[in-house]
């Protein structure tokens, strides 16, 4: 019997290949003249598509509104958002009790779309703040100002400031992982450490600061992964929407370079949030 000889995975592939297909053609037409406030090109829609849709299958989605609405969110969110400290607030809404599945994924996607409207509106500032770190020499030592830079960078990105610490070392992690450097060890104050520090007016030691012990090119990968994690979200290198941004960051080993290409990236998608959106 012809049934018997079905290969179910790969009818479900063919399922998903079709979904997909539908989902990056709705999507383009839809965002149309936004692409450019997404800092991407309708090129990367379809492998972005398809591999958000990976994500979301893992968690058990394969098809329907729940799969298209989840891969929505990866679009407003970032790719792999529920594990990104800075979108945590939006995750929790996945724990509230007394919804049905239905009533979540419809908040979700509520507070997905506010949660990037917020975030757009943050973007500008976050980008000024960015370029003017750019502007700084490789070797720039002053540890309170790129903290200081950092810290406006996460409260704008809506990080609570208790999470600040935990949110960088999270960014700084992946970055040492990404590029096989070793992990860069902080200093950790207990209670007391801290109020000693507090009472004879010293300053507390904050994780951007051993930064310096990493040799230029490395620091230079870090610390731009870092900015752009904050500013994209944690997985911005895996997302096929930023494919441009990190061929043009890698082709060059130079950081002087590195800085330059990023600045260009950043001042083109700055004058793109600027444009008046057609979705107004």
């Amino acid at each position: 019997m012809i049934l018997q000889s079905l290969d179910l995975d790969a009818l479900q592939g063919a399922v998903l290949w079709s979904t997909n297909r539908r989902l990056s053609d709705f999507l383009l037409e839809t965002l149309n003249g936004s692409l450019p406030r997404f800092h991407t090109r309708g090129e990367d829609v379809p492998p972005f598509v398809a591999k958000a849709g990976a994500l979301v299958s893992k968690n058990g989605y394969t098809c329907g509104k729940e799969y298209s609405l989840l891969v929505l969110s990866h679009l407003l969110l970032g790719l792999g958002w529920w594990a990104d400290p800075a979108c945590e607030s939006v995750w929790s809404i996945r724990q509230a009790p007394g919804l049905t599945q239905n009533e979540q994924l419809d908040l979700l996607t509520m507070q997905a779309a506010n949660h990037r409207s917020r975030w757009e509106r943050q973007l500008t500032p976050m980008h000024d703040i960015t370029l003017g770190m750019l502007r700084w020499t490789d070797d720039d030592r002053d540890q309170d100002r790129r903290w200081r830079s950092l810290e406006q960078l996460m409260a704008l990105r809506g990080v609570p400031e208790d999470a600040y610490h935990a949110c960088y070392c999270r960014y700084e992690s992946d970055a040492c992982s990404r590029y096989a450097l070793p992990v860069i060890n902080h200093v950790e104050l207990n209670g007391n450490e801290i109020r000693a520090y507090r009472y004879y007016g010293k300053r507390l030691p904050q994780p951007s600061d051993d930064l310096h012990k990493l040799p230029q090119l490395s620091r230079s990968r870090v610390l731009l992964h870092v900015l752009l994690a904050i500013a994209f979200g944690r997985y911005f290198f895996l997302n096929p929407l930023f494919t441009p941004w990190v061929k043009s960051l890698e082709a060059t080993d130079s950081p002087s370079e590195r800085r330059h290409a990023l600045a260009s990236q950043l001042a083109a998608h700055q004058q793109a949030l600027k444009e008046p959106s057609p979705h107004v």
